[in-house]
């Protein structure tokens, strides 16, 4: 009595993969037998019948000579994948170490390219600012210090000085006094009439003003 199998049993369709398994294994075999086994037996009895001596020897040294061969190749390949896997270890080995040389070479090399670009760049500034410090102290004095302070501080930490403010940058307008020439006879001289003081001018500044009257009147 035989056992039917469902389409989605999965016994059956390991049963049915295993038949068919088998059946070309079994086909496998039926064909190496017809085309190669068969043939060398029958050519084994037929040299044996008319040479039994040497196909005796034969077949007893190749039995024998069988696992011989075999462990020579086995161990040839075993040999040389041995030394190939060393061989490659080696190489890898070799490859990295050099590899890490040159990068520590390079990176000593960067190091000292390093300092030596801040050593120049260091010493070109210094000898710039201290040109710049002479020929400020040399055109203003002490005032060229402060100067050179500021522009200092914006070469080097990139500040800009903070902008004058206009009641200072006025100062000088605001407190002048305005001297005004008449046209006509009395051009030549001048009085007091004739010179407008702002509101904040200063005893000094009145001085100043009487002296560039009396210039103008001499």
């Amino acid at each position: 009595m035989g056992t039917k199998y469902g389409l989605d049993d999965p016994q059956g369709d390991l049963a049915t993969y295993f038949e068919k398994s088998a059946t070309l294994v079994r086909h496998l075999f039926e064909r190496l037998e017809e085309d190669y086994i068969g043939p060398w037996i029958q050519l084994a009895r037929e040299s044996f019948a008319a040479y039994p001596i040497p196909v005796t020897f034969i077949a007893i040294f190749a039995s024998l000579s069988f696992i011989p061969i075999i462990t020579f190749v086995v161990f040839s390949l075993l040999i040389g994948a041995s030394f190939l896997f060393f061989a490659l270890c080696v190489a890898f080995t070799a490859s990295v170490s050099v590899v890490l040389l040159f990068a520590a070479i390079l990176l000593l090399t960067l190091t000292a390219i390093f300092f030596i670009s801040a050593f120049f760049t260091v010493s070109g500034l210094t000898v710039y600012l201290s040109t710049r410090l002479l020929l400020h102290l040399r055109a203003s004095g002490l005032q060229g210090l402060d100067i050179w302070r500021n522009e200092a501080r914006q070469i080097v930490l990139h500040v800009r000085s903070a902008p004058v403010p206009a009641e200072e940058s006025d100062e000088f307008s605001d407190d002048s006094a305005v001297v005004i020439k008449k046209e006509g006879a009395e051009t030549d001289k001048l009085s007091d009439a004739d010179v407008v003081y702002p509101s904040a001018t200063n005893d000094a500044q009145k001085n100043e003003v009487y002296e560039t009257k009396d210039e103008i009147n001499a």
